[in-house]
């Protein structure tokens, strides 16, 4: 009896044993058969699918993820970032529609150029059997314009600057994008002493970075 995933449920079963020269001698026996629920994991897509996956930096890329669930209930969804060629997480968002749709929000800064990888989550009420996908987008460069002090190259000036450059002096991250900005006080060199005058022109009204004339 091949079973289907359709099949559950209890079965009454006769089984009937003939004699084979005397066909009138026959015995019975009744079976109670019954079929246990499988719950079959959920599926998991980008939608529409075989799209290309590409941004510039700064702007923003939306894609729907799909999940289906032959069993019936519409699956949870969630996603997370799995790859960067930075080291750093791509800045992104992702929301559960509750209907099997949920949408990737994509904003990446201009600091994470090249391919970054994603994954996608579908999972139903039993969380042992969840099922998952990936995906890669390519994050495309933009030459801007670069400013002095933004040590992280995000468009902005702020503490995270300092952070950053404290985290390169400790070899905690890559070199900046562009050592030019980095170079606050425009002495030629990258080290405390920038983000020094990083920390007291933001907290303390210091003076304004300086980088080098000449670029």
């Amino acid at each position: 009896w091949p079973t289907d995933y359709d099949d559950e449920g209890v079965y009454d079963v006769t089984f009937y044993a003939i004699d084979g020269e005397d066909t009138t001698l026959v015995d019975s026996i009744d079976v109670q058969i019954t079929i246990l629920d499988t719950n079959r994991t959920p599926w998991v897509f980008e939608w529409p699918p075989g799209q290309n996956r590409t941004v510039n930096e700064g702007d923003t890329l939306f894609f729907q993820i799909w999940g289906y669930d032959e069993d019936g209930p519409i699956p949870i969804l969630s996603a997370g970032w799995g790859y960067s060629p930075h080291g750093g997480t791509l800045n992104f968002d992702f929301t559960d529609s509750l209907n099997g749709f949920g949408v990737l929000t994509i904003t990446p800064d201009h600091s994470q150029s090249g391919f970054h990888a994603f994954y996608f989550v579908a999972h139903d009420s039993d969380p042992r059997y969840p099922n998952d996908s990936s995906s890669w987008i390519y994050v495309f460069a933009v030459n801007d314009v670069p400013v002095c002090g933004d040590a992280n190259y995000d468009g902005m000036i702020n503490v995270a600057d300092a952070v950053f450059l404290f985290a390169y002096l400790f070899y905690l991250v890559t070199e900046p994008v562009d050592m030019w900005t980095a170079d606050c006080n425009g002495d030629g060199l990258v080290n405390a002493s920038d983000a020094t005058l990083l920390i007291n022109y933001v907290f303390r009204a210091g003076p304004a970075p300086t980088c080098a004339a000449v670029k």
